[in-house]
């Protein structure tokens, strides 16, 4: 349908097009690309359209969004169709500037396909053999290095850029008009894949510089990048090797190959089932995707407990919580290092890293205290921490684990100690006048042993002898377990490491 021909809807939507066109004019005022940026007509409208029950602010349900290929979801043929059947659905950037919107065409996004378009496509495929160029962006779009590991990433790239290549060397192009899209498709996916290799080495290597480690960060950016060279020349050689890899031949789908998206993800799925395959990575020279996505969860450990963190380390914490949580960051590095399975160097980084940190946190807290007695009416009650206190929580939990070799034990006597040593202080002047040693600031160890049905109970039920707050709310054993477990799971599936609340009962 041709929108000039609307008045409702659309029009509204064209009314508010105004800012858009004045942002892109002046965009392509300013870019040295403006042909390329033109071009860019087939993104728009494309993508699945997934419902949901989500409502926005006004409470108008929210049923339409865009979902693009992607390293995350598989892309099916229902996506390929619907790809197909919008592509007649454009904008161009041109018309929006001139307003020229008797050229635009639009669809309701939530529109189903036409079944007579379905059978079309299946009986006599797609009427354009030409390679689609405007495809290359849209799969690129569906990179998102956020949510998807680096392998999941390089598998991403590398397979696009094989069914891309191969694609066009097969679509019978002139000579020049064949270099040109191939060069320009290597440019557009080197630089996707040197994103995510920079991405990669500084948060690595980065994190290792900060705990005094150095000459990581150049080997992580060009083993990433070895790993989608050698992952193309693979996906490459499997294709020559697999001409029908997605099984299309013959069939009344035989147009999908011309989907590129499809076919990319038909090609991993297919590669993944063939052990032969296997990478040609020197770990001397180079790290292995697997060993740096390890390596990252390792990291993303660490920095879990720094501020804002899910087992957050602040200048509210005791001595005892700040030293028990320190020593619990260390028996994870143990883990790191008995069952990740990376090189050594990375072993060594993550747990000089860690060192560091454990060495710094105390004289890092005491300066953020310092600052803030500066802004409040009772400073007094806002006394540096303690280093030895920690340290004595600290030690303990870590000497138990080297005597016996038993991480959960020492987690348990280390709880033990440190709520004792809590608790005793809370008993003198010196530390109960501490807010980090009041009633609220006992509320950690109060409430470790404690469970989630005692605190319902109490909540329907209220006791004089409860004074720990935090009414309905998980123990610390429930927070530290679920914690702690998922961890685990990540390196290893030894039970033996696993915390069972119910094994706590006994020290509480």
């Amino acid at each position: 349908m041709n929108i000039s021909g609307y008045s409702g809807n659309y029009n509204q939507c064209l009314n508010r097009l105004s800012p858009m066109k004045s942002y892109v004019k002046q965009s392509l005022e300013r870019s040295d690309t403006k042909e390329s940026l033109i071009d860019m007509d087939k993104i728009l409208y494309s993508g699945k359209v997934v419902k949901s029950n989500m409502k926005n602010y006004t409470g108008t349900p929210i049923t339409e969004c865009e979902i693009v290929p992607s390293s995350k979801r598989e892309y099916t043929m229902e996506d390929a169709i619907r790809y197909q059947y919008n592509k007649q659905f454009t904008i161009r950037l041109d018309d929006l500037i001139n307003g020229k919107y008797e050229n635009m065409k639009l669809t309701m996004p939530a529109a189903s396909v036409p079944q007579e378009f379905i059978d079309s496509l299946k009986q006599n495929g797609l009427k354009d053999d030409e390679f689609d160029s405007g495809r290359i962006q849209f799969y690129l779009m569906g990179l998102n290095c956020d949510t998807s590991n680096i392998q999941e990433s390089v598998d991403y790239l590398a397979s696009g850029y094989s069914v891309c290549a191969d694609h066009i060397r097969e679509s019978n192009l002139d000579e020049e008009k064949e270099q040109q899209l191939l060069s320009d498709l290597k440019a557009k996916f080197d630089s996707a894949i040197e994103s995510i290799a920079k991405k990669a080495s500084e948060e690595i290597g980065g994190f290792f510089e900060e705990g005094g480690v150095t000459g990581e960060t150049q080997k992580i950016y060009d083993s990433v990048m070895k790993a989608y060279n050698d992952s193309v020349n693979n996906y490459s050689n499997y294709i020559k090797e697999n001409k029908d890899y997605a099984n299309l031949g013959g069939t009344e789908d035989e147009w999908l190959k011309n989907d590129d998206s499809y076919m990319a993800c038909q090609l991993r799925r297919s590669i993944q089932e063939d052990t032969t395959i296997e990478s040609s990575q020197n770990k001397s020279e180079y790290y292995s995707l697997e060993e740096l996505e390890k390596t990252k969860q390792m990291i993303s450990e660490v920095e879990d407990y720094r501020n804002y963190g899910a087992r957050e380390i602040n200048y509210y914490d005791s001595e005892e919580e700040i030293g028990f949580k320190l020593a619990e960051l260390s028996l994870k590095g143990e883990v790191f290092q008995k069952y990740s399975d990376v090189s050594d160097s990375l072993k060594n980084a993550i747990a000089k890293s860690i060192q560091k940190f454990v060495s710094n946190t105390v004289d890092r807290l005491n300066k953020e205290l310092k600052e803030a007695r500066s802004e409040v009416a009772e400073p007094s009650r806002m006394a540096d921490i303690d280093e030895r206190e920690v340290f004595s929580v600290y030690k303990k939990m870590m000497n138990t684990y080297k005597t016996t070799g038993d991480m959960i034990k020492a987690l348990k006597e280390g709880a033990r100690f440190a709520k004792e040593q809590h608790m005793n202080k809370t008993k003198t002047s010196r530390y109960s006048s501490l807010n980090r040693y009041g009633r609220s600031g006992s509320a950690f160890w109060n409430n470790f042993f404690q469970n989630t049905l005692k605190y319902r109970e109490d909540a329907v039920i209220p006791s004089l002898s409860n004074t720990n707050g935090y009414i309905d709310k998980e123990s610390g054993i429930e927070t530290l377990s679920k914690n702690w477990n998922q961890f685990i799971s990540q390196f290893t599936d030894n039970d033996d490491l696993r915390l069972n609340i119910s094994s706590f009962l006994g020290y509480a």
